[in-house]
């Protein structure tokens, strides 16, 4: 059985150093904007998790 912990330690193995946040124990209002993020990210957590709007949809 996969559980949440996996994930979280999965992504304390392959997040840079000197990256506190984990999206998977941490809440994501305390996530380090883009440009607070070291700059070996592509994306900071909360950009690259938060929810977009489907726009492929059709209604």
């Amino acid at each position: 059985m996969i559980e949440v912990g996996h994930f979280a330690i999965a992504y304390d193995r392959i997040k840079p150093r000197g990256v506190e946040f984990n999206p998977f124990v941490h809440d994501m209002s305390v996530a380090p904007k883009r440009e607070e993020a070291p700059h070996r990210i592509s994306g900071a957590p909360r950009d690259i998790f938060k929810k977009k709007k489907r726009t492929d949809v059709v209604a």
